[in-house]
């Protein structure tokens, strides 16, 4: 199997991924994460870190994808967000860590 990722194809799956990120910071049942990091949600600051094949051992021809985002604010990673895509595209996990 060959996997070829341009330029353009990773900037669409970071693009993705930061949107699913601020939906869900913007999700009402995630409000309480303001008051546990004691920043501003919208003040962090979001880098593109990498993105993961992960293949299953069940079949090769199945795999995910899982695009993280680091997270930063006053340069200084307080966590991390993966969101994770299977191979048509779709999502299917996202997490969210704070340290």
């Amino acid at each position: 199997m060959v996997i070829i990722a341009r330029n353009e194809d990773l900037t669409l799956l970071y693009n993705r991924a930061k949107k699913k990120y601020h939906e869900c910071i913007n999700y009402q049942e995630n409000k309480f994460l303001q008051n546990e990091i004691g920043v501003p949600l919208r003040s962090i600051q979001l880098v593109e870190t990498d993105v993961k094949i992960v293949f299953s051992q069940e079949s090769a021809d199945t795999y995910l994808l899982e695009i993280c985002l680091t997270l930063y604010t006053d340069n200084k990673s307080i966590g991390k967000y993966v969101y994770t895509e299977n191979e048509m595209g779709k999502g299917v996990d996202d997490s969210l860590v704070f340290y």
